[in-house]
């Protein structure tokens, strides 16, 4: 049974959650189980800039985060209000949880927030009308699990309901034991279900663990590779779904963190699931974000004085080439702030994407405030790295700059340009930090970059 994490706690890993061969891990990451890293953006940016810079406020935070909800009222999704005013209790008890506070929790969050981007349960498991206890032990844990979600994305607008999701959360912790026990299809449910939760109350502190373990399951069980025959091919969700959240998740944690994937582009082979999306969008900006940020960030060096190797090459020309505007492809683009102004031997200053990069921030950041009105963010700590990216992107796009070592002098015209998307990071981050404290210092961040600031 998973034990939560805690700022002193030891980085050793269990043997049984090391990762297998054939994934990657940053370099200089020492242990991927311990979320107190850092990872630095390039010395010749400032030091608030920059995707890398911003995974190591998230990171550094999630560890030592309370468990603290208190949302804005919004019209979605609206809970009874007898569930919404639930007690506040200083132990967590299951017996005050009936089995129509779970249905109504599935039915006004779970379904329509999570299982709509996520489908990795049967709904008719979810569909409940007789007591728990009749159920078997792996229907019972994923139906107190989706509930805890539900919950937990709840609380932000219901702070009170956090006491019933942890409620949930700890009676399914458990069940847990002989729902992995098995090391099969229904395990690697359950740490999905148990990574999603993560994404939407990560004050537990162990969502990369999570993805650890389930990137070793699913390589375990041959999961990344193409399916010759399958016992049950009729059974929901199939195999191809689940292992495709899996990607998807792993994609979206990675990519907003600045972070390679665990599960290689070139570990995966032919598996249906992915080439059936090889000419859909959100999997092309997938592969594609990836693989600029290796180019990137992850350049070997160029001889043996250890000097770094210049990015940008016809290699990365090519894969800049294969953006397009469409909003999958938002983040990708933001990643090539990193070499604004870039500047070596064999290579000239690269100004020629700031109009792209502009243009994608504030479709981010256009795209989050319309997510946050209809209370549709999964996770508030993946998407404040994304307001703080796209925010301090907006902010390099300004205006040229002669070289990485002088400061900004954004003109007027570009301060103006920027100033409302700059304000709608702002509200973002403020709204975030009522629900998760951590993200006050990317507002403050985002505040010490407004046009009026930069004036003074």
């Amino acid at each position: 049974m998973l034990s939560e994490a805690s700022p002193g706690s030891s980085s050793s890993a269990p043997k049984s959650v090391e990762l297998p061969a054939g994934t990657c891990i940053d370099g200089n990451l020492s242990n991927p189980y311990l979320l107190a890293f850092f990872k630095t953006s390039p010395s010749a940016f400032p030091s608030f800039i920059g995707a890398g810079n911003a995974a190591s406020y998230t990171l550094a935070s999630i560890q030592g985060s309370p468990g603290f909800f208190d949302g804005l009222e919004d019209g979605h999704f609206t809970l009874p209000k007898r569930l919404a005013c639930s007690p506040v209790l200083d132990k967590v008890d299951k017996s005050l949880v009936s089995l129509v506070d779970i249905r109504e929790l599935i039915e006004a969050r779970y379904l329509p927030v999570v299982h709509r981007e996520y489908p990795i349960l049967d709904t008719r498991d979810l569909a409940v009308e007789q007591p728990l206890r009749r159920l078997g032990v792996r229907q019972r844990f994923n139906v107190l699990m989706a509930a805890a979600i539900g919950g937990a994305h709840a609380a932000r607008n219901y702070p009170l309901v956090q006491t019933t999701a942890s409620a949930l959360r700890h009676w399914a912790e458990t069940l847990l034991e002989p729902v992995l026990a098995g090391q099969d299809r229904s395990a690697f449910q359950a740490l999905l279900l148990l990574i999603l939760y993560e994404l939407v109350d990560p004050s537990r502190g162990l969502c990369w663990r999570l993805l650890g373990m389930a990137c070793r399951l699913c390589v375990d069980l041959q999961w990344q590779r193409e399916a010759v025959d399958e016992s049950n091919k009729n059974e929901q969700p199939s195999r191809e779904t689940l292992f495709f959240a899996f990607y998807d998740l792993e994609w979206q944690v990675c990519s907003t963190l600045g972070r390679p994937a665990m599960l290689r582009e070139d570990t995966i082979r032919i598996h249906s699931t992915l080439t059936a999306r090889q000419k859909q969008p959100r999997f092309d900006a997938q592969r594609l974000q990836f693989r600029i940020h290796e180019k990137i960030f992850q350049c070997p060096p160029s001889d043996p004085k250890n000097e770094p190797k210049c990015p940008i090459n016809e290699e990365l020309l090519s894969l800049i080439s294969q953006l397009d505007t469409t909003t999958e492809f938002d983040m990708a683009w933001l990643q090539l702030q990193a070499l604004r102004s870039h500047i070596c031997r064999s290579c000239i200053t690269y100004e020629r994407w700031n109009t792209e990069t502009r243009r994608a921030a504030k479709s981010v950041i256009r795209t989050l405030a319309k997510m946050h009105r209809e209370n549709r963010l999964l996770s508030i700590w993946l998407s404040t790295s994304k307001v703080m990216v796209a925010g301090t992107a907006l902010f390099c796009a300004q205006s040229p700059m002669n070289s990485p070592a002088q400061n900004f002098t954004p003109s007027s015209q570009g301060s103006n340009e920027s100033a409302p998307s700059l304000a709608t990071c702002h509200y973002l981050l403020t709204a975030f930090a009522e629900t998760w404290p951590p993200a006050a210092l990317y507002r403050d961040v985002i505040a010490r970059l407004s046009p009026t600031t930069m004036e003074k």
